[in-house]
């Protein structure tokens, strides 16, 4: 079992470090590269006491491939703020609305792979920290409800999948609701193999992907900036800072 779980960590923070290192590079301002960097050089202390080597002068690291590939709890890369072997953290200074949801998503950030402080950018954006949110989907009229904004269809679908996870529960459950979010992440990361392009499907639907332009949708559904603004509330969860409680600066975008 423990070379199970030292391989899975190990695939973990290789894939991390790919993840920050191509998010580095799109980066367009000195900040945020000078973010990045910090993170790369933290990752790449870390996976030297492991004896990994992610690779030099930005060159991708070795590839580790995971014995958990394939199975419900296979983890997609974490890019979480690893601390000890085997443990999920969220940023420092979690805001208030989303305190009484912390461990549920740190629950589902250690089951899925998904970055915790990824799970709270999405549940800000989406919810602000509300659990009896709820908003009318434009596809198929049904309510996409609580944290996560989660839909019944695609519910449904993944109860079918995870039953040990999500059989027995409703949508209105937080830990629930956050739990499907994060397999939801979890299945688009495996299928677009970047957060970019899982976000976009998030919000979106799979259908509307555009594997060039996470900022694109093919079928002209969704929120044009929507990657963008859990990117932004995602680097600020990272860091501690203050989330806005007004939302996204900017605003939302059309298609």
């Amino acid at each position: 079992m423990a070379g199970v779980q030292n391989a899975s960590l190990a695939a973990g923070w290789q894939s991390f470090y790919a993840d920050r290192l191509q998010r580095q590079k799109a980066a367009t301002s000195d900040a945020l590269r000078a973010h990045f960097q910090a993170e790369l050089d933290l990752a790449k202390k870390t996976m030297s006491l492991m004896g990994i080597n992610p690779g030099d002068n930005g060159a991708p690291p070795s590839k580790v491939t995971s014995p958990n590939s394939g199975s419900d709890s296979a983890k997609p890369g974490t890019g979480n703020k690893a601390g000890n072997a085997g443990t999920v953290t969220l940023g420092p200074g979690l805001h208030e609305n989303l305190k009484p949801y912390s461990q549920a998503i740190l629950k589902a950030a250690a089951e899925t792979g998904v970055p915790a402080d990824l799970l709270a950018a999405v549940i800000w954006d989406e919810s602000k920290g509300k659990a009896s949110a709820g908003t009318i989907n434009g596809q198929n009229g049904q309510t996409d409800s609580g944290l996560m904004q989660i839909n019944p269809a695609t519910f449904a679908s993944l109860k079918a999948t995870y039953p040990s996870l999500l059989q027995g529960n409703d949508l209105s459950d937080p830990q629930t609701n956050i739990m499907a979010g994060a397999l939801y992440l979890k299945e688009q990361y495996k299928t677009f193999g970047s957060w970019d392009l899982a976000l976009r499907a998030y919000n979106s639907g799979p259908g509307s992907v555009d594997r060039s332009n996470p900022s694109a949708s093919t079928t002209g559904l969704g929120t044009k900036n929507y990657v963008e603004k859990v990117n932004y509330f995602w680097n600020i969860i990272s860091k501690g800072g203050e989330l806005p409680l007004a939302g996204y600066p900017e605003g939302n975008g059309s298609f």
